[in-house]
């Protein structure tokens, strides 16, 4: 199937998962034809106080009509479990997705891409296909997709994207994508500070073909987590953990093996998801 027979409606509701408000930039095909209902792990950088509010209504403004779900964690504190291999923890998170999931009951959820090599951002597809495993045997299938964050500008991550069909915006949907991200600038600002760096480059770079495209693709509610590949010169899994502790934005460095696959090994456990349903 390609990207537009996925952004196709089901008939049922449609999710969207991400890590934390801004990775809608790179989805808004998506949410205006889909209208999904969107869920956060962390408000991020960007909660404060009116934070919610505002970001709902200019979302509204260019005719979003879905829900806006915030989890109360904040990324912060993802990494500081991470670091703990506070997995029960994350199972937590995981139960409020499943439980989420099991009230909206959608046809498709969209999530942040795996091999992203940042590992608040790889741990929503984890936390997402365990949460679609949790669902009672008796619950309508749901399928799973995610999104190409940050292939807009191919030579700043250097990556492919022969894997992900292209989905072109229509003119219509452009002049949304350009009012929205204009409106909420004063609370994105804060990415100039050093808060996410390449994210920004990417926005400040972007021109029509970035504006004009987006990359989606399906994937597997069985799919396995394997270490991510080594593509061109963009960090690694583990060279990203060791840069957040050069930066001094952590201590200790986040690695695949020692971190992200245990917790994968338990969150896809049978004996893992006996809470749900």
């Amino acid at each position: 199937m390609d990207g537009e027979n996925l952004l196709a409606p089901s008939g049922r509701p449609t999710g969207m998962v991400f890590a934390h408000p801004a990775h809608e930039w790179f989805t808004f095909a998506a949410v205006l034809r889909l209208q999904p209902n969107l869920y956060y792990l962390s408000p991020g950088i960007f909660g404060g106080d009116g934070f919610a509010d505002a970001f709902r209504e200019k979302l509204a403004a260019i005719g979003f009509r879905g829900t806006v779900t915030f989890g109360s964690i904040s990324e912060s504190e993802i990494y500081e479990r991470y670091l703990a291999q506070d997995d029960d923890w994350f199972v937590t998170q995981r139960d409020a997705i499943a439980d989420w999931l099991g009230a909206l009951q959608p046809g498709i959820v969209f999530t942040d891409a795996f091999e992203w090599y940042n590992s608040a951002h790889d741990l929503v597809p984890l936390l997402v296909t365990s949460a679609v495993q949790c669902q009672p045997s008796d619950s309508p299938p749901i399928s799973l997709a995610e999104h190409g964050i940050g292939l807009q500008t191919v030579p700043w991550q250097k990556r492919q994207t022969q894997d992900w069909p292209a989905v072109r915006l229509t003119d219509d949907e452009i002049a949304c994508k350009r009012q929205f991200l204009g409106d909420m600038n004063g609370f994105f600002s804060g990415i100039t500070q050093g808060v996410n760096d390449e994210l920004q480059s990417v926005v400040k770079d972007w021109g029509e073909k970035e504006y004009q495209t987006e990359y989606y693709r399906w994937t597997s509610v069985t799919r396995t987590f394997g270490e991510p590949p080594k593509v061109g010169d963009w960090a690694t899994y583990d060279q990203r953990g060791h840069l957040r502790v050069a930066s001094g934005r952590s201590q200790q460095a986040i690695t695949f093996h020692e971190h992200f696959a245990p917790l994968a090994a338990k969150l896809l456990r049978e004996d893992s998801m006996s809470v749900i349903g």
